[in-house]
Order: C-alpha cells, then sequence, then structure tokens
C-alpha cells in the first residue's frame, strides 16, 4: 500500500512539473514568434487545413455567444461588392499587417457600434470584418461568386497565436493556423470562394474567446476561369503607373531634360507562385537592359524610371523548368491620362 500511495504522489507530481514547464515555456515561445514575424508585413505563412471531422449540428457546438450560429441575412447584394478577381495582388496565403500593402488600400477602424460584438482597437473582443475594395465598408455577410476572393480584416484583443476555423457547407470545419499577431494591430488575409455554398469564418488567440462569425454566400454563377492557351501558366502582367498605396504619381527629370516617371511591371494570377524567375529584356538604352526578378512575395516586381513606350520581351519560368515567352508592349501613356483625368497628385521626387 505503502508503494501504490508512493506511486500516486510520484505522478502528481511529474504532472505538477509538466504544466510548470509548459506555462513557462509558453511565453518564450510567443516571444521568439513574434520577434520573428514581427518585423515583416508578411507575417506568417499558412499551414495545410487541418480536418478534424464533422462536429455535427451546430447546436452541438455549444452554448457559447460567439460559437456557430445560424447564418445571418447577407448585408450586400449579387453586385459583387465585397469580392475581388480571382487573381488578386497579393498571396492569398498569407497574413499582412493592415498599414503593410504596396496593392491595397488600408482599412480604417470600422465603428464598434455596426454590429454588437465587434469593439475597434482597445476593446476586449476579437474584432473580425469583411471589408470593400476601397476599405471603406465592412461586414459580416456577404454575397460573393464562386472562384472570386473576399479582403478580411482581423484586430485582435490579445497578442499571441491566431487560428482561423472555417465552416464547409457539407458542415465540416478546418482549422488553420495563421503565425503570431500583436493585440490591437489590424491584420489582412483573404477568404477564396472555393466551392457554391454557405461557408462561415471565425478565430481565435491561443485559448483565448472566439471573434464574431463571418458569413459568405457563394454563389455557383462564375465558371472556373479557363486554362491559359498552350499550356501557359494562368498569370497576367501589368503595369502600374499610379503608385496604389499613395494613389500618387511620381515622376523627375533625366540629364537630357525629358520628364521620367516612375512604372512598375509585375506579374499576377494564380499560378503565381509556380513562377521560379521572370526575365524582363528592356529598351537598350537602359543600363543593365535586362533584368531579372526572383521574388513572388512582390509579384517579381520591375520598378523603371521611364518616359517612353517600348516592347518588352518577357520570359517567365516555372519551378518545373519550362520558360514561357511573353511579347510584351510596356506602355502607360494611357493611365497617365486617367490619372490626370481623375485628380491623382503628381509629385516630383527629385
Amino acid at each position: 500500500m505503502r508503494i501504490k500511495a508512493d506511486e500516486k504522489l510520484l505522478c502528481r507530481f511529474i504532472k505538477l512539473y509538466i504544466m510548470i514547464v509548459r506555462s513557462a515555456f509558453k511565453p518564450t515561445v510567443l516571444l521568439l514568434g513574434l520577434i520573428l514575424f514581427g518585423s515583416s508585413p508578411s507575417l506568417a505563412q499558412f499551414g495545410g487545413w487541418d480536418s478534424p471531422g464533422d462536429l455535427g449540428p451546430w447546436e452541438e457546438e455549444g452554448s457559447s455567444s460567439f460559437g456557430w450560429t445560424e447564418p445571418p441575412p447577407s448585408e450586400t447584394s449579387e453586385t459583387g461588392e465585397a469580392d475581388f478577381p480571382s487573381s488578386i495582388l497579393e498571396s492569398p496565403e498569407t497574413l499582412i499587417e493592415e498599414g503593410g500593402s504596396f496593392e491595397y488600400r488600408p482599412a480604417s477602424s470600422p465603428a464598434p457600434t455596426v454590429a454588437p460584438f465587434s469593439i475597434a482597437p482597445g476593446g476586449g473582443q476579437n474584432a473580425f470584418w469583411i471589408v470593400s475594395s476601397d476599405g471603406s465598408r465592412y461586414w459580416q455577410a456577404v454575397n460573393i461568386p464562386v472562384y472570386h476572393y473576399a479582403r478580411l480584416l482581423i484586430i485582435p484583443s490579445s497578442s499571441g497565436s491566431l487560428m482561423v476555423e472555417k465552416r464547409t457547407p457539407s458542415g465540416l470545419v478546418q482549422t488553420r493556423y495563421l503565425g503570431n499577431v500583436w493585440a490591437h494591430n489590424q491584420y489582412r488575409t483573404w477568404f477564396y470562394a472555393d466551392a457554391p455554398g454557405i461557408h462561415q469564418l471565425r478565430y481565435r488567440i491561443g485559448n483565448g474567446p472566439y471573434s464574431d462569425v463571418l458569413t459568405f454566400y457563394v454563389g455557383a454563377g462564375v465558371p472556373v476561369p479557363p486554362p491559359a492557351p498552350d499550356g501557359r501558366p494562368n498569370i497576367q502582367i501589368v503595369t502600374q503607373a499610379v503608385d496604389p498605396q499613395t494613389n500618387r504619381v511620381y515622376y523627375s527629370y533625366n540629364p537630357q531634360g525629358l520628364q521620367i516617371f516612375r512604372i512598375k511591371v509585375l506579374v499576377t494570377g494564380p499560378d503565381l507562385y509556380r513562377i521560379r524567375s521572370v526575365h524582363y529584356q528592356l529598351h537598350p538604352t537602359f543600363s543593365p537592359s535586362e533584368q531579372t526578378m526572383t521574388n513572388p512575395r512582390d509579384n517579381f516586381e520591375l520598378e523603371l524610371w521611364t518616359w517612353g513606350a517600348f516592347n518588352m520581351p518577357i520570359t517567365v519560368t516555372m519551378t518545373d523548368g519550362r520558360a514561357y515567352r511573353y511579347d510584351y508592349r510596356f506602355t502607360f501613356g494611357d493611365q497617365l491620362r486617367d490619372a490626370q483625368r481623375r485628380g491623382v497628385p503628381f509629385v516630383r521626387v527629385w
């Protein structure tokens, strides 16, 4: 009997020791994660979806006021107010600080009275919103075409590891860890409408309370994007004359007195992360006259100071070694004229 009592005491001591070690380890892990992720706009890569299985009827989820709820009516019409095209200018698999975008206008903090549970920065509840393309409107239930994206705004009430849960139209609940976040900072990520039906999302920080639930009514009216001809990757080459972050056109003058503009060329599309490199062949007057970009995170962006249009052969090399040539006509005059009509400021930089 004495031996059994000692064994029980030893078991209790071991359990207590494990609890102490875990509680001491978590802040260290969190601090390390915040140091690693806090210095970059892209905080973390998504992990794969982890499917724990069908949790059954929604009422079995629990009685918490932040649990899964019956889908509320959509707050948008069918006009595409809340959706983005089937290709976006950011990787949908990253969590980005709202102020770190070069492609999308940052969202301002929504008023805390828009919905009963969401609180603006400084409040005690994890805020979760669907945001319009211009960053000015906020919803928690929207219509969206299939194969399109919706922009999401996250304002966590505490720091730590952020986990998103997604309930699919079939009732399957999936989880995904997005990385580490700071309390009351604003972050952006994306929802991709991969199938028709009702989808719902929510998140939590560690074992803390859940956010509000976002609801997406995904319609089946948009066909699957057709494959590119001759097996080419599904990408688009884009020229930008207006800086999308500042809504400005930047210009200067070269030694010959010609007005030159800062213009960007970049690649977008669903196959962006299948690309290894993009080689740009420039006009012979450029030095160097060829440049190769290898970073998909900035869309293989090339920045030029130039005054005129020219033919720009572009070679896209995929991760499997295949290469495709595009005879791209580099031109930006129409964009400058459109910017003038819209009153976009033209700013001289040097």
